[in-house]
């Protein structure tokens, strides 16, 4: 089992409790789920803008550029370790508060 989905069966989130995940089908019905609370969400918030970029494509820099002002380059790959964890080792914490709308601290 990949670090990442360790993270993920051991939070509590809503969606995925804790213990769930290890399948599949379980972490694609949380994403899925979570992608539509979040535009819910942003369709009854009219003030808030939702800005989505896929990670995967070669204009990603660009679109986060025009959305939040900050130069492309600093767009990059930073947690492509092939080591445990990679870029997320020890932050679950963190990801589990921006997954659940907190800020993190």
């Amino acid at each position: 089992m990949g670090y990442l989905r360790q993270v993920l069966t051991r939070c509590d989130f809503p969606g995925l409790p804790a213990g769930k995940g290890e399948d599949d089908a379980d972490l694609k019905a949380f994403y899925d789920g979570h992608y539509q609370r979040v535009r819910y969400f942003v369709h009854r918030h009219p003030s808030h803008a939702l800005v989505e970029v896929n990670i995967e494509e070669a204009v990603a820099g660009k679109v986060v550029e025009e959305a939040f002002g900050i130069l492309s380059e600093c767009w990059t790959v930073r947690n492509a370790s092939s080591g445990a964890g990679g870029g997320w080792h020890g932050r679950h914490d963190r990801l589990k508060a921006l997954l659940l709308g907190r800020r993190p601290q």
